[in-house]
């Protein structure tokens, strides 16, 4: 926050103009979105780093998605605790409504490595991105 004020400020890059800073000051109805804390999001991923089986990792991951939502980033590093693609994608498919940054969503194909995943992570993020 900033010291003058006595609500939270949003403030980002005006992309249709370089440079430009815009502030948005949300209304008493608009809720303030921000991912995961790092330290929150650190246990997260030392917790799915615990657990052997993939079931109970992508467990983890709808448990944490219900109450949290995640920069794209983070769902790379959450796509990096599983080991197959097929895992990965079913990850995408649970997080991919909490993504604040969906602009950044084309990253989220370098999770994986077959085309097939990539595929399908592209459809995941066309049918959801269409609700917008």
């Amino acid at each position: 926050m900033l010291p003058f004020t006595d609500f939270p400020l949003k403030i980002r890059l005006n992309p249709g103009l370089k440079g430009e800073l815009v502030i948005v000051i949300p209304d008493e109805e608009e809720e303030l979105i921000s991912p995961m804390p790092p330290a929150s999001f650190q246990e997260l991923i030392e917790n799915l780093k615990e657990e052997s089986f993939s079931d109970d990792k992508l467990n983890i991951v709808k448990q944490a998605a219900k109450y949290n939502y995640f920069s794209v980033n983070q769902v790379l590093q959450i796509m990096e605790t599983f080991d197959f693609d097929n895992d990965k994608v079913e990850a995408v498919r649970i997080l991919y409504p909490r993504i604040i940054d969906k602009e950044n969503a084309f990253k989220l194909q370098n999770g994986v490595t077959h085309s097939s995943s990539k595929e399908e992570i592209n459809k995941i993020v066309s049918v959801e991105g269409t609700e917008d």
